[in-house]
């Protein structure tokens, strides 16, 4: 089949994308700056280069049987603008050039984010309210690009679309969630102001491959013009153990050390002050500390009704992540290369 991949060059994209090619298909893959490596080896990929932030008037192949749209800025750290530029108006946009092109099928890969976990312990894919802004900008954004994404639908005559929600995501190539972790360690310990008993979901991204492969060789999961589906790993973790092991994939030795709420609060608001002293977005602020404090799990038994299991967990991806990060010359070198190059997890 013909797919579309946007933000082909990224985390998730790139991982969707040599799962469609080892599978067979062709994949036209759309990315936000050149790609220069060689892809070849993977199977059938087509690039092109374009900024989704405006419209697209990149030429697509005749018949092509889905667009997955991975494209979106991560950084917490851009304007809010920015990320609206990015992850709203950008997803609009290539909703509509999957409509202009006749696409009948449309995936949009957003994020469990969306959900407001101090209200809710285990997420239903109904328990959102996607109009309510969050004090964490990347969120805000993530809500309102599926709610452009549901009123492109309801205008009617574009393709038919399911919506994807995994939680943080995590594998080798990983471009966001290690790489801050990794740059919050100080003298190789990591402070973290959560409980050891706050259980969050976590997805190994092989497992969102693994999805977007079973709905596309599934065309009667596009019956409805809209659906949204959950995915995550089988089973939640203690949001503690995970990051121990994400940070221990990097240096064995590192210690991780449970510190209280009110000293991330204090941190968080350190951070804002200083941000608005030089004029910057803090790393992180007190609304990111609040919502760190609850449970974070998400129901995936949706995607469960459809025959899908999850067959990858942290234990599989800590040994790839391992093995990936070997590959580095120290962590000063690894945060150089994921920042310019595309696929570094190859």
């Amino acid at each position: 089949m013909k797919v579309v991949v946007t933000g082909a060059a990224g985390f998730v994209g790139g991982h969707i994308t040599r799962r469609l090619c080892r599978d067979g298909h062709e994949v036209f893959a759309l990315a936000h700056k050149q790609v220069d490596k060689d892809t070849s080896k993977f199977g059938s990929i087509i690039w092109s280069h374009a900024d989704i932030s405006a419209p697209i008037d990149v030429v697509l192949p005749d018949d092509v049987d889905l667009v997955v749209h991975c494209a979106a800025s991560t950084n917490l750290h851009i304007p809010f603008e920015k990320l609206f530029s990015i992850n709203v108006d950008g997803t609009r946009n290539v909703y509509n050039w999957a409509k202009k092109n006749n696409v009948k099928r449309f995936i949009h890969i957003s994020s469990a984010s969306v959900y407001d976990f101090t209200q809710v312990q285990s997420a239903k894919e109904s328990n959102v309210n996607l109009s309510v802004p969050s004090p964490i900008d990347y969120i805000t954004s993530k809500r309102l690009a599926e709610k452009e994404v549901l009123s492109c639908v309801n205008q009617g005559g574009g393709p038919h679309t399911i919506i994807l929600r995994p939680y943080a995501m995590y594998g080798p190539g990983d471009t966001t969630v290690l790489p801050q972790l990794l740059r919050t360690l100080f003298f190789n310990t990591l402070f973290f102001p959560v409980p050891r008993k706050t259980l969050m979901s976590a997805t190994n991204v092989e497992n969102v491959a693994d999805v977007v492969n079973l709905l596309l060789n599934d065309e009667d999961t596009f019956t409805s013009q809209s659906a949204v589906y959950n995915i995550a790993d089988e089973k939640p973790h203690s949001a503690f153990e995970l990051m121990s092991i994400l940070v221990r994939c990097a240096n064995a030795n590192t210690h991780v050390v449970r510190v209280p709420k009110w000293s991330g609060y204090l941190g968080a608001w350190i951070y804002e002050c200083i941000g608005k002293l030089v004029h910057n977005v803090p790393k992180f602020n007190r609304g990111m500390v609040l919502e760190a404090n609850y449970n974070a799990v998400i129901d995936i038994s949706e995607l469960r009704e459809l025959g899908w299991v999850a067959k990858h967990d942290i234990d599989s991806g800590r040994v790839k992540i391992t093995e990936w990060l070997n590959r580095f010359d120290g962590t000063d070198n690894f945060h150089k290369r994921i920042k310019s190059e595309v696929w570094p997890e190859l």
